[in-house]
Parts: structure tokens; C-alpha cells; sequence
């Protein structure tokens, strides 16, 4: 029997809170934020006996505290709470967050514990209700007025193996306010953009042309377009597509690189990125 459980709960599944406050971390001398973190490390045996299996978490949060604007620091954070769980989780503070889904995953793991005894009644093998979590997020970026998120989550809930995602949010440290494609990119950018990463991804992978990616395992080639899946540094930017997105698990999580030289012509001038790309 498989089983399973909701997207929200299998991204902050724990069973008892183990949530610990850190001391302030870092400060970024351009954006001048400052983050913390919250940990939370716990395991639950089905049914409470340490013979059967066991749901393991493991949450690492990394959030801005203060900012030179408190209202702007709220925001940030929120986007990135929201980002992290994967659902509008409502204005309330991390903590309150990371409790609040540990409340309702009790719940919702418990309720497969009388599918657990059926089918522990009927099977040798019940390690379909090992569980493994672990979320966790870091700062890619954080000057000129931009701060880069990335958020990576493990989990395995019984299947054949584990799923890996690796989610980035990019914001405005001005504005609070997450930044898209389309605020970076100058109109109708889609096409070339794709082209560069079907190029980018022919390149990375040694090959002539970029109809032997097939022979990578990648499949509908030509249908490979910009994800809004971006993290940034100083030298460019990078897509990135998880397990299943444009490959099979078997090739796993692909990232492609463009640096700024190749993408300057697509980028707007009044850009948030701007100041990132050299002058020509």
C-alpha cells in the first residue's frame, strides 16, 4: 500500500517542536540586513513504539530580522516564509510558522497509523512509512539592493527514492517586493532566453549540437523555456530545473549558468539587475 501525504505537510512534517532562537549572524555591509536562524531537528516513531518506522525532520530557517526599514524587513521575511512552505502561510512571524505546521502535520501523519497496522497485519515489509524531511535555506545574494534566497528540500515518504527541489526567490531589498523574469528581462525576451539556455546546457554537457541532448536523457528539447526558477551572483545567472522538469530523476537536478556578457541585450535598462552587468 503506498501512502502519502499533502505538499504542505511534506514540506514541515515534525512531530514534536524542537525549535531553538539563534544569535544574530550576518550583516551585509551594501543591503545592511541581518538574519537569525530557526532549528528544528525531531523524529517520531509510528504509533510511539521505537520498532516500528519512524518519521525523521529536519528545518533549518535563515530570515532577515532588521533591515533599515522595519516595514521592508516584514516583507522580505514573508516572501520568504511563503516561499519556504510552499503556500501563502498568512502574516505571522517565522517561528509562529514553523509551529503552526508542526501543529497540523501531528495530525496528519497520526492518521496513517490504523493504514500502518493494516498493513503491518498483512506484510513483512512496512518501511514505506519511513519518512525523511529536511528543508533548509541560504542567502546567495545580498548587495546592490538585491537579496537572493534558496530554498532545498530531501524527502522521502516511501516511494522507490528520494524527491530533491531546489526553489530560488530573488528580492528587493528596496521594496520588500519579490522580483520576476519579466521585471528583469526586456519584452517578448522568452524565445532568445530559451535559446541561450538550450545553448548553455549543449555547452555544459560537451556536445556539438543541441539535438544530442536527447542522448542525455533530455527529452522535448525545443521545449525547454526560462522556468522564473533564478538565482543570481556577480558574474550571471543561473536556472535552475528540478527532478522530472526537463530530464528524468536519473539525471537529476540540472543548472544552467548564463553570464551577463550573453545575456546584456535581454536585460532592461532600468532592471533591477542592471548595475550587476558590466559595461561594454
Amino acid at each position: 500500500m503506498k501512502t502519502s501525504i499533502t505538499v504542505f505537510f511534506a514540506l514541515a512534517l515534525a512531530i514534536a517542536s524542537g525549535c531553538k532562537q539563534q544569535t544574530a549572524s550576518s550583516v551585509d555591509a551594501g543591503n545592511e540586513i541581518r538574519f537569525d536562524t530557526i532549528h528544528a531537528i525531531d523524529k517520531y516513531y509510528m504509533l510511539g513504539d521505537e520498532s516500528n518506522p519512524s518519521c525523521s525532520i529536519d528545518m533549518k530557517l535563515v530570515y532577515p530580522v532588521a533591515s533599515k526599514d522595519a516595514a521592508i524587513t516584514a516583507k522580505l521575511t514573508q516572501h520568504l516564509v511563503n516561499a519556504y512552505f510552499g503556500e501563502d502561510v498568512g502574516s505571522i512571524d517565522p517561528e509562529q510558522a514553523l509551529k503552526e505546521s508542526v501543529r497540523s502535520a501531528i495530525a496528519d501523519y497520526k492518521d496513517l497509523e490504523s493504514a500502518f497496522e493494516e498493513e503491518k497485519k498483512n506484510a513483512d515489509d512496512v518501511l514505506s512509512f519511513n519518512y525523511r524531511i529536511t528543508v533548509s535555506n541560504s542567502v546567495d545574494y545580498n548587495s546592490f539592493n538585491l537579496l537572493g534566497f534558496t530554498i532545498t528540500i530531501e524527502e522521502y515518504t516511501g516511494g522507490a527514492h528520494p524527491a530533491h527541489a531546489c526553489s530560488h526567490l530573488l528580492l528587493s531589498a528596496l521594496t520588500g517586493d519579490q522580483i520576476s523574469e519579466e521585471e528583469v528581462f526586456v519584452d517578448n525576451y522568452q524565445n532568445v532566453l530559451s535559446a541561450l539556455i538550450i545553448e548553455a546546457l549543449t555547452a555544459k554537457y560537451g556536445l556539438e549540437k543541441s539535438e544530442d541532448l536527447e542522448g542525455k536523457g533530455f527529452s522535448n528539447v525545443d521545449q525547454i523555456y526560462p522556468n522564473n526558477n533564478f538565482v543570481i551572483d556577480g558574474k550571471g545567472l543561473t536556472y535552475t530545473y528540478n527532478e522530472y522538469e526537463i530530464a528524468p530523476y536519473s539525471v537529476g537536478r540540472v543548472d544552467v549558468f548564463l553570464p551577463y556578457d550573453k545575456i546584456r541585450h535581454l536585460i532592461r535598462k532600468d532592471s533591477p539587475l542592471a548595475p550587476l552587468v558590466p559595461k561594454k
